[in-house]
């Protein structure tokens, strides 16, 4: 699948991570990243699937393998939760598809909640709002 996109033209994959065994997200994400090599971007995205604890652990095995960010890895609103995360990796971490506004974003980075953001133009109030945020 990394080899089609980058096929298309694509210069960076995202990875949905998350699987019952950490080890197996593990070796999913060397596997992507032999096949593709060093020059392509890797993120990857557990969708909200973990808690706290789970999620700082398997971040630190994650944090060697190059990724550019690990994405949503609690509960989208747990702003103390991902700034116990952030705090704790090497990797960023990457929040912000489930703001429903600007002051979302702002409260979350006021947590320091993530190190980067992604607001979704339509979830966040459509143009304007994004632009806001």
């Amino acid at each position: 699948e990394a080899h089609k996109l980058l096929a298309e033209g694509f210069h960076a994959a995202k990875i949905r991570v998350g699987r019952p065994d950490a080890r197996e997200d593990l070796a999913v994400v060397r596997a992507v990243r032999k096949a593709v090599g060093d020059q392509v971007t890797l993120m990857c995205d557990y969708n909200q699937a973990l808690t706290v604890t789970e999620a700082i652990r398997r971040g630190e095995m994650l944090d060697d393998e190059g990724l550019s960010w690990i994405e949503e890895p609690i509960r989208h609103d747990d702003y103390a939760g991902c700034a116990r995360i952030a705090d704790a990796l090497h990797t960023p971490v990457q929040i912000g598809e489930n703001f429903d506004s600007a002051f979302s974003m702002q409260t979350a980075l006021s947590a320091e909640a993530c190190d980067y953001v992604m607001p979704d133009v339509q979830r966040i109030g459509g143009v304007t709002g994004w632009l806001r945020a």
